[in-house]
């Protein structure tokens, strides 16, 4: 059984009406939630949103600093493991047969994945305890504390 959203119905059947009368404000595409910019760690998996409204059907182009991005035509744009070439500026640009509009630019700022690395020195302590290495962060975020 369909069930009929009945409010977008009748908004398309409105909008279908006066794009008939030459009012195509109505009809053109419109952004109703933009996409924001967005902080993640270097690897990660982020993902950009707009919803648009409009009359169907809509195409979606994702754009990356200004160039289209190939294969990216929804609503929703996921990038898998962000790496720092990724941290540009991501738009879409949405179309029907009655206009054009375009999302606010959303930047990524990808962060740097911090190392660990382990030091390979072992050693024995005055009670026989052994020491199979300590971790070592970059920068010398953190430092070992001796008794």
């Amino acid at each position: 059984m369909n069930i009929i959203d009945f409010p977008r119905l009748v908004r398309r059947l409105v909008a279908i009406f006066l794009a008939s009368l030459g009012w195509t404000a109505f009809a053109s595409p419109t952004i109703t939630a933009q996409t924001w910019d967005q902080t993640v760690n270097a690897g990660s998996t982020v993902s950009f949103s707009v919803t648009a409204g409009g009359i169907d059907p809509l195409a979606y182009q994702r754009r990356k600093d200004g160039n289209d991005i190939g294969g990216a035509n929804a609503s929703v744009f996921t990038i898998a493991n962000a790496q720092s070439i990724d941290a540009v500026g991501y738009y879409c640009q949405i179309s029907n047969s009655y206009g054009v509009a375009w999302s606010g630019v959303a930047n990524l700022t990808v962060a740097p994945r911090a190392a660990l690395s382990f030091s390979s020195s072992r050693s024995v302590s005055a009670r026989g305890e052994l020491g199979i290495g300590t971790p070592s962060f970059p920068g010398d975020l953190f430092r070992s504390i001796s008794p």
